[in-house]
């Protein structure tokens, strides 16, 4: 291979100029190329601060992390954050995924008792008659689950769902039928026209799964063993027997609106347990919490489509134009939606609770009165460091 050979021209002031040009055109080359490496490198740089929490991708459950979004604060030199960055990430996809599975309603996964192994065996639990059945209703047939052993953390969100049940104040474990009904309507472009005040069909489906949910006499949850977290279940044949005449899938319990809820408990939890628990935690469904340099938790309900959220709203209006909201904020007792306020919010100043704040929320979304309303605000509003916003 020859040698490079540059000419800078026979006459010597142009030789001059040239061998200038040249040794310029080196020099900014040499300078652009330190510029663009130091840039490159510090595109790796890592402040301290916060950074949001990327999960693995599963390809087989490739949803899993959509509505959530956590974000980690962190501090040290940039190969430290780097280093916590990735634990952080790797326990946070970890749980998460875990997360996901245990709390599935639907869906069923290898090696995983789950909400799904309950509702998806339904039909071949034993079939007997209720002994000890209420007044005129000696004779009920009941399916009678085989023993479930849940994890701990599954064990425990559904025997707090089913006291939150029994309270009977805006949540109802068994009711995802009915929130189920009301999806397949609420995701529809054409969602007006399968809406219950304009549709029959479905206005009596919704009718007939709020008042059957709602009867509690319909379900059990028998304890087994609260030390090894055993459970077992009864449903009336009768209420199987009207989710398949109303073409529902047999979902017996489900945590609906407190899903995101106990998901995210779970996953802070183990966060917290790797060390990591400063943190700002937020969710589709509303859920705000924030631990570490600030504190606080919030939740906060939209019965009307604001940009950004979930497709799970619509405006129906009514003959004489006026609108009504539409959501899965519904009173979960008759299945009717209410507009009585198109956004709630109960803040929490100073306290680290995911639960306590969309649990008062929820109860604030099912006043079926103004009367009662105010009367749930006052309530909680009386509460040691609560606030509520109601619009």
């Amino acid at each position: 291979m020859g040698k490079l050979k540059l000419n800078f021209g026979d006459d010597p002031k142009e030789k001059k100029k040239n061998i200038a040009r040249a040794i310029i055109f080196v020099l900014a080359l040499v300078i652009a190329v330190f510029a663009i490496t130091n840039g490159v490198l510090a595109i790796g740089d890592k402040d301290p601060g916060y950074y949001t929490l990327e999960a693995a991708r599963d390809v087989n459950i490739p949803k899993y992390s959509l509505g959530v979004t956590y974000t980690e604060y962190f501090e040290g030199s940039t190969n430290e954050i780097k280093q916590l960055l990735r634990t952080a990430e790797k326990v946070y996809s970890d749980a998460l995924l875990w997360s996901y599975k245990m709390f599935d309603a639907k869906e069923e996964f290898e090696g995983f008792v789950n909400l799904a192994s309950v509702n998806n065996s339904v039909k071949s639990w034993t079939l007997g008659v209720e002994a000890d059945g209420p007044a005129g209703d000696l004779a009920a047939s009941v399916y009678r689950s085989p023993e479930f052993q849940f994890a701990p953390q599954v064990y425990n969100a559904i025997m707090d769902a089913y006291e939150k049940t029994c309270e009977k104040a805006g949540y109802n474990l068994f009711a995802g039928a009915l929130y189920d009904v009301w999806k397949e309507i609420l995701v529809l472009d054409d969602a007006e026209k399968y809406d219950p005040q304009n549709d029959s069909y479905q206005k009596e489906r919704i009718e007939k799964l709020a008042q059957a949910s709602s009867e509690l006499d319909n379900f059990k949850v028998v304890v087994v063993s609260a030390s090894e977290c055993r459970l077992r279940f009864e449903v009336k044949e009768s209420y199987v027997k009207l989710l398949e005449s109303l073409e529902c899938p047999i979902n017996i319990i489900d945590l609906n609106l407190l899903h995101d809820t106990y998901m995210m408990q779970e996953v802070y939890a183990r966060m917290e347990a790797a060390g990591f628990n400063d943190c700002v935690i937020q969710t589709s469904s509303g859920i705000l919490a924030l631990n570490g340099r600030n504190v606080g938790s919030q939740s906060s309900f939209y019965r009307a489509a604001v940009e950004g959220g979930d497709v799970y709203h619509y405006v129906l209006k009514d003959a004489d134009g006026r609108e009504h909201l539409r959501s899965l904020y519904f009173n979960v007792y008759t299945g009717q939606q209410h507009d009585l306020a198109e956004f709630t919010k109960v803040d929490m100043v100073g306290q680290f609770d995911l639960m306590k704040p969309v649990w008062l929320n929820l109860q604030l979304m099912n006043a079926q009165t103004e009367a009662e309303l105010q009367a749930l605000i006052t309530k909680v509003n009386a509460l040691d460091g609560v606030q509520t916003e109601i619009r």
